[in-house]
């Protein structure tokens, strides 16, 4: 068929031909075909054309195939068509395009595809499209695509999408990606995303990020994330937005974060919170917070969490405070701490609170304290506690105090220690008071100090003691006074004690009291010390008695006395012991009485003397006695004179013997007195001596009788 034939063909004997007779006309006559025979051809003809054939068709029949000729294209068929001839085609012949020819196209092909043509492609065709006929649509073509189209992306037609072209994407069409294509987008497309592509994004598309597609998300996108898509950001995603990423953050983004993203963050994150960021996040975030990100909270973004956000903290997460962070704390901050947080602290967090921090704590924060947090206070941190805060303090923290502590207590704050604090000190802590202080402890406080802590009391804290304060002692703490603690007392302490408590001190604290000390023993007191007291006493001590005291000394008392201290018994005192202490002084101790006692025994005193007293009477004390005290002797006395003990009795003493005194001479006795002993007795006396008396004369004792006194012995 010529060139000259084909065109006068009509269409109903084109509609005829068969796809071998199709594929037989020549290229030349095709082209001269009229738009009406094109579109009368069969489409099981149109088949057979080859892609010479439809690579010949012009750019006026191109356009005159029908949709029912399009659809039956081959792909090679759709491959052959030119740019021009795709150019032409009408919507409806794009669209019955098979996905297989649209996958066929070249990428010179789709590029040839109008903005009028390209929403005509259905999503089968979309997602037929090659990667390298994704990459090649043009920053025209993009903004066409419906949002079904766009809807139909897959992974790797997304990832091969320009940036330019991706950045030009209407919002529709970037909410419209699916989360399948969202995983194919690099980390470039992300970059390239514009503010109003970024806040368009879904909140599965934004949960869809992986960690490198979420970090490079720009700082200007960020801020542009409404708090639903940042709410949605998966922990990890949050974790690689960086510092950077977390500072564009807005303080109506941050408190979207969930408490897994905020557990989540890297310490250099949390350190780059800003003051205006930190105050806006929830106490939930704030209690999700570790302790390490916790210390990586800035001093001043710290000062800046309120009360809620402070008292959110985990106790786990506290441990994670430094020492810069603890004293940054505000006063309001601090009283904010919950009891378990308190008890969280360590010892140098515990020891960086400000005193105004301490000041600030109630009594039941200040009672969670452990021991070791309140030794690490030091002396500035105790001296802040309050009056009403001190009582607070556990028994166990009161042992931890060190000496420097308990000797930095105020006189404000000593009166309110309680009793069960004041019992737990140490000795050493006692010991540590200042005198000013302990002089203003309460009566109930002294009397709670134990028995065991009272080894540290100083002599200069002992010389303190008020008369009231000594006076409620307990027994057992005095019973454990050392030497130089008793011997401080002054004399108005010791005139204040019981009869119990004088009667409590130990022998070596008597002893330790001195002259004055016992001279400030009244005579209600005196009667209270024990025989060993008496035992301990000095001979100065004993020399010091008044004559109020010494007659109030018991029987026992006066029993208790050794040899020295009866020698150092005054004699005006001595004087005045009553007839049962004489009696109840030992016969050893009698050998320490002077002469000049003797002198002065009233005939009372010396009457009240015992047998085994008398005769343990030296010859010299003997010799003293005169002849009035003789004449008060009781015939039993008379009769317990040794033979050893009655020459020493002077001629002058012997006159007081009455006929009484020398019938109840033994003949033992009258053979040891002396011829001069004899002569100074009256001859009445004598003329009363019976017969046994008269034969115990020795004749040297009758040979120096003198007249009188040998008329009397034989009448």
């Amino acid at each position: 068929m010529t060139t000259a034939q084909a065109p006068v063909l009509t269409t109903a004997q084109v509609a005829a031909f068969g796809s071998a007779q199709i594929a037989a006309i020549g290229t030349a006559q095709l082209t001269l075909l009229t738009t009406a025979e094109i579109a009368a051809i069969a489409p099981v003809a149109l088949a057979a054309l080859t892609t010479a054939q439809v690579a010949a068709l012009t750019t006026a029949q191109a356009p005159a195939l029908t949709t029912a000729q399009v659809a039956s294209f081959g792909t090679a068929q759709a491959a052959a068509l030119t740019t021009a001839d795709l150019a032409q085609l009408h919507t409806a012949q794009i669209a019955s395009l098979s996905s297989a020819d649209v996958a066929a196209l070249s990428t010179a092909g789709l590029l040839a595809l109008t903005t009028a043509q390209l929403p005509a492609l259905t999503t089968g065709d979309i997602r037929a499209l090659t990667t390298a006929q994704a990459a090649s649509l043009t920053t025209a073509q993009m903004p066409v695509l419906t949002t079904a189209q766009v809807a139909a992306f897959g992974s790797a037609q997304a990832n091969a999408i320009g940036t330019a072209q991706l950045a030009l994407l209407t919002t529709a069409q970037i909410a419209a990606l699916s989360i399948i294509a969202m995983a194919g987008l690099t980390t470039a497309q992300i970059a390239a995303l514009t503010t109003a592509q970024a806040s368009a994004l879904t909140t599965a598309q934004v949960a869809s990020f992986g960690t490198s597609q979420a970090g490079a998300l720009t700082t200007a996108d960020l801020a542009a994330l409404t708090t639903a898509q940042v709410a949605s950001l998966s922990s990890a995603s949050v974790a690689a937005l960086g510092t950077a990423g977390l500072l564009a953050l807005t303080t109506a983004q941050l408190p979207a974060l969930t408490t897994g993203d905020i557990r989540a963050l890297t310490t250099a994150q949390v350190a780059s919170l800003t003051t205006a960021q930190m105050p806006t996040l929830t106490t939930a975030q704030t209690a999700s917070l570790g302790s390490a990100q916790v210390g990586a909270i800035g001093t001043a973004q710290l000062a800046l969490l309120t009360t809620a956000e402070i008292a959110a903290l985990a106790t786990v997460a506290m441990a994670g405070l430094t020492t810069a962070q603890a004293a940054a704390l505000t006063t309001a901050q601090a009283s904010a701490l919950t009891t378990a947080q308190v008890a969280s602290l360590g010892t140098a967090q515990a020891g960086a609170l400000t005193t105004a921090d301490l000041a600030a704590l109630t009594t039941s924060q200040i009672a969670h304290l452990s021991s070791a947090d309140v030794a690490a206070l030091g002396t500035a941190g105790l001296l802040a506690l309050t009056t009403a805060q001190l009582p607070a303090l556990t028994t166990g923290d009161i042992r931890a105090l060190t000496t420097a502590q308990v000797a930095s207590l105020t006189t404000a704050q000593a009166p309110v220690l309680t009793t069960a604090q004041v019992a737990a000190l140490g000795s050493a802590q006692i010991g540590a008071i200042g005198t000013a202080q302990f002089a203003l402890l309460t009566t109930a406080e002294i009397a709670a100090i134990a028995t065991v802590a009272m080894a540290g009391l100083t002599t200069v804290q002992v010389a303190a003691l008020t008369t009231a304060q000594t006076s409620a002692l307990a027994t057992a703490q005095i019973a454990s006074f050392g030497n130089t603690q008793a011997g401080a007392l002054t004399t108005a302490d010791l005139a204040a004690l019981t009869t119990a408590q004088v009667a409590s001190l130990s022998s070596a604290s008597v002893a330790a009291l001195g002259t004055a000390g016992l001279l400030a023993l009244t005579t209600a007191q005196l009667p209270s010390l024990t025989t060993a007291d008496i035992r301990a006493l000095t001979t100065a001590q004993v020399a010091a008695l008044t004559t109020a005291q010494a007659p109030l000394l018991t029987t026992a008392q006066t029993a208790a006395l050794g040899a020295a201290q009866i020698g150092a018994i005054g004699t005006a005192q001595f004087a005045l012991l009553t007839t049962a202490q004489i009696a109840a002084i030992a016969t050893v101790a009698l050998a320490g009485m002077g002469t000049a006692d003797v002198v002065g025994l009233t005939t009372a005193q010396i009457s009240a003397f015992t047998s085994m007293q008398f005769m343990a009477l030296t010859t010299a004390q003997v010799a003293t006695i005169s002849s009035t005290q003789l004449a008060a002797l009781t015939t039993r006395e008379v009769a317990a004179f040794t033979t050893a003990q009655l020459p020493a009795l002077t001629t002058a003493a012997l006159a007081g013997f009455g006929t009484a005194e020398t019938s109840a001479l033994t003949s033992h006795e009258i053979t040891a007195l002396l011829t001069a002993q004899l002569n100074a007795m009256s001859t009445a006396d004598f003329a009363a001596l019976t017969s046994a008396q008269v034969a115990a004369f020795t004749t040297p004792q009758i040979q120096g009788l003198d007249n009188a006194h040998f008329l009397a012995l034989f009448h």
